[in-house]
């Protein structure tokens, strides 16, 4: 309330000394910190007297924008503690239960933590799975099975006594092997999960009255869980607990769910259920361990597809052996969907996740990975799924015959497993900084920019001066905020770039000519940007993506860094706006500009008008670009000195400002620019990639956009293929019925020296040519000229330096129909 009285008060201030636009700015928060106090107030008449503040904050709000129409626009400062605030919250209900910020109440629960009554979870059982449904499984206490032999966690509970029991949640099953062997290597609980009640020593304990809760990082924050708020009033709101601890068991007393073969410690049994309660129950869908692990530890999560073309083996090696030596990091490996491989080492299911318990090299230069699985099949050929859970369902005898660990060498593993999740250790990062925004649908992205599906962030890293800098590495996550963890189809997508010493400077020329930023289902993506060594600060631009069919969808932005780090967090809309809507097609989709077609590309004319005011640097108008396409379509912007007119072939001097490296679904860059025509071409990466696009230009002063005509726009075009054979240029007639204007261009198909010319029928002086020899991409073209009825010959030429053989396309562009074009 202070806060938002004082916003009043300063804004009141500035209405009588006529300043309208601040005092407008100034209502317009006051009315919004009234609100935020209304929410937090605990008394219904401080509740009532904070909204009549925002009411009245609101009617001086709308007397000014009555009497001055130009207001300049207040825009939603989306750093502000209760914004940030408010995306948490709505992350705190998911699949039906309510998920408070841990912070609200870190203590232990009464009914986990003492009491003489036997708890029982008001949310009910949990949705058991079909292979448990079919097991005919029985809800029952550890103490009704194990007497008083039951224990929550000992000592020497070992990774090898952990085993699966349901067949899709071997992910889970995976991550709490490794997180329980480095607990066991390191004697640290820094991957464990932390589960309560504890007691005065923080050791885990048995609950007294059979309730558990589990603390999680959970989109976007560390949350407990508590049950749901609808069905039994406010008294089932308030108990803050996740779980009791019934578990589902056959009825011949063996466990269906996760638990310690052989022994009976029920720490697994219950992270298990506490977890698959946040999932929806045990006939949990799957996931991956990155994911499991992060909730339950907090550890980053990196995801490596081992197929994927940017996959790095020697690389990806060198991190994982020093990393895990270490105690840094801890990983899984993962098959795809392919039937059972049989390799010479041992069956591997289908989508299933393996603990690796041992990364190491040995003397004579030798790489392993030591896996276990907690669920190996029998060696039947034709084992079937029931068959599977029979022999899973077993007593716990013959146990060297139902549980392997193999080791498996790197280079074998690389092509056995599709993927390798790495969970890495944050306490390795000094600083760490969080942003939680929200995606809204495309169809809002133009009223509310900074709102939209592709958000822009800029994080400002700064170095000690004076201290001697070496290169460092930032690593930025990008959590996707679920609500319901069955959601299908959202995608999402994380670009960053490093911009030494200015967040616009020109892009490197060589770098357009790639792609990044793919988009993927996984929650997580895992971004590190190379910072090299320099005094000076820098700023690290992000892109953060999503796409799918559903309305404010929240995020968290993660950065771990060794430098200081903050958001740059000022504002940074402009005042105008214009969208241009194309398509990239069959005929205009040329690809990147190392090929000969980019020429065929969407150009269009930017049009800066002459600076009446100074604005921005020496006058300039600021722009920025924005270019949204479908997100499997790699696209680039690029402005080019190319004075409004189409661009045939780029090079490094001609361009003004890039989105550089070529980002799936979205690219953007800004700049200052001075008055003038520019060339503003729009290109996917390959001319196979295709869609529609919309264009985006937003400018602290009116700018023009418009289209730019295609070569030979309007005119009737012949082509006709060719080459050059033992050291001959060849010719061609070229017959006008009526007078024409008439262009020509030739391409060669490999890199040539090449030029044309038209002559008369009889010979002499060309016409028309294009020039001297040149090697462009685009090859060479004449301009166009005006030309009786008649007859001419073209005359295609390679230069006699690399003269060869070759071929060639040539097109002849004519005002008129009925051209005839034919070899001589």
């Amino acid at each position: 309330m202070a806060e938002a009285e004082n916003l009043y008060a300063r804004a009141a201030k500035a209405e009588l000394a006529k300043d309208l636009d601040t005092a407008f700015r100034l209502y317009v928060q006051a009315a919004t910190a009234f609100l935020n106090a209304s929410r937090e107030a605990a008394h219904p008449r401080a509740q009532g007297q904070a909204r009549k503040d925002a009411e009245r904050a609101l009617e001086r709000a709308e007397r000014i924008k009555a009497v001055k129409q130009d207001l300049a626009p207040v825009l939603r400062d989306r750093f502000a503690p209760e914004e940030q605030q408010l995306v948490l919250k709505k992350g705190s209900v998911v699949n039906g239960v309510v998920a408070p910020l841990w912070a609200t109440g870190t203590g232990t629960s009464t009914a986990v933590a003492a009491g003489k009554l036997v708890f029982s979870d008001p949310d009910g059982l949990l949705e058991l799975s079909p292979e448990q449904k079919k097991a005919g499984v029985l809800w029952r206490r550890p103490r009704e099975v194990f007497a008083t032999d039951a224990k929550i966690f000992s000592p020497d509970l070992r990774p090898e006594d952990i085993v699966q029991r349901i067949v899709a949640d071997c992910s889970l099953c995976a991550s709490i092997i490794v997180c329980l062997l480095h607990s066991r290597t390191h004697d640290s609980e820094a991957a464990l999960p932390s589960l309560h009640p504890r007691g005065p020593d923080g050791r885990l304990h048995i609950s007294p009255t059979g309730g558990y809760e589990l603390k999680v990082l959970f989109n976007g924050a560390y949350r407990r869980w508590i049950s749901s708020p609808f069905g039994q009033g406010l008294r089932r709101f308030m108990v803050p607990v996740v779980i009791d601890d019934r578990l589902p068991f056959r009825p011949d007393g063996c466990p269906m769910c996760m638990s310690s073969r052989g022994r009976k410690d029920i720490w697994p049994s219950l992270v298990e259920k506490a977890y698959l309660k946040l999932m929806g129950g045990y006939d949990f869908p799957g996931s991956n361990s990155g994911t499991d692990i992060h909730a339950l530890a907090g550890w980053i999560p990196d995801y490596l597809e081992v197929k994927s073309p940017s996959f790095q083996r020697e690389q990806t090696w060198s991190r994982l052996v020093r990393g895990f030596s270490d105690g840094q990091c801890i990983l899984t490996v993962g098959t795809d969907n392919r039937p059972p491989a049989d390799r010479g080492l041992v069956n591997l299911l289908p989508a299933h996740c393996y603990a690796v318990i041992d990364v190491k090299e040995t003397d004579d230069g030798s790489r392993w990975l030591t896996v276990l699985d907690s669920w190996l099949p029998r060696d039947d050929a034709d084992l079937g799924v029931d068959a599977l859970l029979e022999d899973l369902s077993l007593d716990d005898q013959s146990d060297d015959q139902r549980r392997r660990v193999i080791n498996v060498a790197w280079d074998d593993a690389c092509a056995l497993f599709g993927s390798v999740c790495v969970s890495w250790n944050p306490g390795m990062f000094e600083c760490r900084l969080l942003y939680h925004g929200v995606w809204r649908a495309a169809h809002l992205s133009e009223a509310g920019k900074d709102d939209s599906v592709h958000q822009i962030l800029r994080l400002l890293l700064e170095r000690p001066k004076g201290v001697p800098g070496l290169s460092e590495e930032v690593w930025i996550l990008l959590t996707r905020h679920r609500t319901d963890t069955r959601r299908p189809s959202e995608f999402i997508s994380l670009h960053a770039e490093y911009d030494d010493g200015h967040p616009d400077a020109p892009k490197s020329f060589a770098d357009t000519a790639r792609t990044q930023g793919v988009y993927t289902d996984n929650t997580h993506v895992l971004v590190r940007v190379t910072v090299p060594p320099s005094d000076a600060s820098g700023t690290i631009s992000l892109n953060a993506s999503y796409d799918g069919p559903f309305d404010d969808v929240g995020f968290t932005v993660t950065a771990y860094s060794r430098l200081a780090m903050r958001w740059d967090e000022a504002p940074r809309r402009l005042p105008f706006d214009l969208r241009v809507s194309g398509a990239l097609t069959a005929k205009t989709s040329g690809g990147n500009y190392t090929l000969p077609t980019y020429m065929v590309n969407p150009q269009y004319r930017l049009r800066v008008p002459p600076a009446t005011t100074q604005q921005g640097p020496s006058g300039k108008t600021r722009i920025e670009v924005a270019l949204h396409a479908p997100r499997d379509v790699p696209v680039n912007a690029t402005a080019i000195w190319g004075r409004g007119e189409r661009v045939f072939d780029l090079v490094q001097s001609d361009i003004v400002a890039t989105s550089g490296a070529y980002t799936y679904g979205f690219a953007r860059f800004s700049a200052d620019l001075p008055q003038g025509d520019f060339t503003l071409a729009v290109s996917a990466f390959s001319p196979t990639h295709r869609g529609e696009f919309s264009l985006l230009v937003c400018s602290s002063r009116r700018v023009e956009v418009e289209p730019i005509l295609q070569e030979g726009a309007g005119m009737f075009a012949k082509t006709v293929r060719g080459e050059w054979t033992n050291g001959a240029d060849p010719r061609y007639a070229l017959e006008l019925p009526t007078p024409a204007q008439v262009k020509i261009r030739l391409q060669p198909h490999a890199p040539l020296f090449v030029k044309v010319a038209l002559f008369p029928e009889t010979g002499g002086a060309p016409l028309a040519s294009s020039g001297a020899f040149t090697d462009a991409r685009s090859g060479a073209a004449t301009a166009q000229v005006a030309l009786r009825a008649g007859n001419y010959f073209v005359e295609p030429m390679v230069d006699g330096v690399s003269r060869g053989d070759g071929t060639f396309s040539m097109v002849v562009y004519s005002s008129s129909a009925g051209i005839r074009l034919s070899p001589l």
